[in-house]
């Protein structure tokens, strides 16, 4: 990242998402074995992060971490469970310029990051917070933890049928997550009736210009979809974000996505942080919670 985005977060930020086809990412799947959907996330926005740092004068000459979630939850455990998880630290081959090399390098560090996780214990890192005190793992993180990695990304499948409320129908998801001191970009996949939706959230003076991030995200992954399939396979598509109305301080708080849809005119927000998901109907002034 670029040399002030491993320092103090402010208060201000930047949110803004791209769509990736499933379709597209099946193809990949089909030409390149083994390869995983979570594979194909890191390996584009590796692309994005090579490009957009290219486009600023500062890309470094090793290639950038991400410290990537992993669930240890058991398949026995209950709903009451709650999370949990564990983090792999993956290089996303930002030094690495050929689309398809850099998927494949991906894939072995994401595989390497899961085998070194599963022999030290994926679920070391809750065993120790709940073992010691909160000071000390709050040191051992900023010492240990945040030096290795830049960036936050991670993957969630959702529902693969697309839903409603009220009639309208959920067009888009904004997987909204957090941003800490020294980790100032985050990346959140979240799958939807055919697409990962990419939402991307960061300090608004550590990514000063969302659109052209926004731009490399689609091209990283344009450019992986056709070195993977070829040029005589189907025409390759990247959806864009919905597009949403001129907002004064759209980079300040969460973002906001609204689409018509034809039955009715009515609109519908997804926004998703953490556990909570918005859904408003246009025409209904009260928001509609739930968790």
């Amino acid at each position: 990242m670029p040399r002030y985005a491993t320092g103090r977060i402010s208060a201000h930020r930047v949110v803004d998402s791209v769509g990736y086809s499933l379709a597209d990412c099946k193809k990949i799947r089909q030409h390149v074995e083994a390869v995983t959907i979570n594979d194909i996330f890191l390996a584009a926005t590796g692309g994005a992060l090579r490009k957009y740092l290219s486009l600023k004068g500062e890309l470094p000459a090793a290639s950038l971490n991400a410290m990537m979630p992993l669930s240890t939850r058991a398949e026995h455990a209950g709903r009451d469970a709650g999370n949990q998880v564990g983090m792999a630290a993956v290089p996303l081959g930002t030094d690495i310029d050929d689309p398809l090399a850099r998927l494949h390098a991906v894939h072995r560090a994401a595989n390497r990051g899961k085998s070194v996780a599963a022999a030290l214990g994926k679920d070391l890192p809750a065993r120790l917070v709940d073992v010691l005190p909160a000071v000390v793992v709050e040191q051992v993180t900023r010492s240990a933890l945040v030096p290795l990695v830049n960036v936050t990304v991670s993957n969630v499948r959702g529902p693969d049928h697309p839903l409603y409320m009220a009639g309208a129908k959920l067009q888009m998801f904004m997987p909204l997550s957090i941003i800490i001191d020294g980790i100032g970009l985050n990346l959140t996949g979240l799958s939807y009736n055919g697409t990962l939706w990419v939402c991307f959230v960061s300090c608004r003076k550590m990514l000063p210009d969302p659109a052209a991030f926004v731009k490399c995200l689609a091209e990283s992954f344009d450019e992986l979809v056709a070195a993977a399939v070829g040029k005589n396979d189907s025409p390759v598509e990247v959806r864009p974000a919905a597009k949403r109305p001129r907002r004064t301080g759209l980079a300040l708080g969460a973002a906001e996505k609204e689409v018509a849809e034809p039955r009715g005119g009515k609109k519908i927000l997804a926004t998703t942080s953490a556990t909570k998901r918005t859904i408003r109907k246009s025409g209904a002034s009260p928001h509609v919670t739930g968790k």
